[in-house]
């Protein structure tokens, strides 16, 4: 959070720009704008999709009794 606390002090009360904030703090462009532009920080903005395998949907039945099985012969 230090750094997220430093990136936007750079940009509000220093008045660096982006590029500059980017290049002093080594990071990226896009993690300044994020950071910057950001406003409601008890969100979390990762997010993971479920994998979702649609073409092995039909044998899902199949392959997870196999696995069972095996499971049960070892």
């Amino acid at each position: 959070m230090p750094q997220i606390d430093d990136i936007r002090n750079a940009f509000f009360f220093k008045g660096l720009n982006i590029s500059e904030i980017a290049r002093k703090f080594k990071v990226d462009r896009k993690t300044v704008r994020k950071y910057v532009y950001q406003e409601n920080w008890n969100v979390s903005t990762d997010t993971k999709a479920k994998k979702v395998f649609p073409k092995l949907e039909p044998f899902k039945e199949d392959i997870d009794q196999w696995i069972e099985e095996d499971k049960r012969d070892s």
